[in-house]
């Protein structure tokens, strides 16, 4: 009686024109006779089954094929060449699988020796071939923190632009102080055209940054918060209401609620004093005016004011 010692070889030819799994697996079995002496350089008959779950489980492939052993009594063959089935569409995810080998050491079909044994390893490349569904799997865990990459070039150097309040010397960046825009305007007793009040001349000292043109209007520069006030004092025996309030006359605006009104009482007053004060940012440069409303008969005599502008 001879004997077949079998060798299955999970691996599959990997060479591909597409790197795509080939539709085979290799086999060998060794052939030896009741002496245990090889059985070489003859041709074998051999069929080669797939079953499926169970040693004595459907057979899902089989195939037949005669080849010939060598010097050292190897066989050597492709499964998945000779087919009845179809090799290329076993579901290798629906295992356990088994193969089952029957030999006739003659060459012939009529098999004496047989074999069977689970396939303990999927052939992965036919499953990876048709496998499942291409949605990846959860995110694994972070590796370790790779080593420190080396320091990078040192970058151009970079420039500066002093604004305001910052002075740049060189390397060094230094804060300077920034003197904020005010006037101090005397209100003098007379009136231009329209009641506008007229200001004594104002000394240099007394402004910054805050002009006034014709003894009378004053300047103011867009996008600049101001605090504006008066404070005047009047002194007259006439029976008559003086309302006195500033005006916008770049965009004709009048502040309405900060007026100053010197009311009467049927009596002579003496030096009656009266403040308003109000904040305002103009979008744009503008000329403001101290002025009475000029409904009045009889002058009024001013014994006494002043105007403040700050820039906040």
């Amino acid at each position: 009686m001879k004997k077949l010692i079998t060798i299955l070889v999970a691996l599959l030819i990997t060479a591909s024109t597409f790197a795509q799994a080939p539709d085979k697996m290799s086999y060998q079995a060794v052939v030896r006779d009741s002496d245990d002496n090889l059985v070489t350089n003859q041709p074998v008959g051999i069929k080669i089954s797939i079953l499926q779950y169970a040693v004595g489980g459907s057979a899902v492939y089989e195939e037949t094929q005669t080849p010939t052993t060598n010097a050292n009594g190897l066989v050597s063959l492709e499964i998945g060449t000779d087919v009845t089935g179809n090799f290329s569409t076993i579901d290798w995810s629906a295992g356990p699988y088994f193969i089952k080998t029957e030999t006739d050491p003659a060459g012939e079909t009529n098999y004496t020796i047989t074999g069977t044994s689970q396939l303990m390893s999927v052939p992965f490349a036919l499953y990876a071939k048709t496998s499942g569904s291409s949605t990846p799997g959860p995110q694994g865990p972070a590796g370790d923190t790779g080593a420190a990459g080396n320091t990078g070039a040192t970058g151009p150097a970079g420039t500066y632009t002093a604004g305001s309040g910052i002075d740049i010397t060189g390397s060094v960046i230094t804060a300077t102080p920034v003197t904020k825009e005010f006037a101090y305007i005397t209100i003098a007793n007379t009136q231009s055209s329209g009641g506008v009040q007229d200001f004594y001349s104002t000394s240099s000292d007394r402004l910054n940054g805050i002009t006034i043109t014709g003894d009378s209007i004053i300047h103011l520069k867009a996008n600049k918060s101001y605090e504006i006030s008066a404070n005047m004092s009047i002194y007259n025996s006439a029976a008559e209401n003086y309302v006195y309030f500033f005006k916008n006359i770049t965009q004709n605006q009048t502040w309405g609620g900060n007026v100053m009104n010197f009311g009467y009482s049927g009596n002579d007053r003496t030096n009656t004093t009266e403040t308003i004060r109000l904040f305002y940012k103009p979008a744009i440069d503008i000329e403001i005016v101290f002025l009475r409303f000029s409904t009045n008969t009889v002058e009024p005599n001013i014994s006494g004011g002043t105007i403040t502008v700050r820039e906040m």
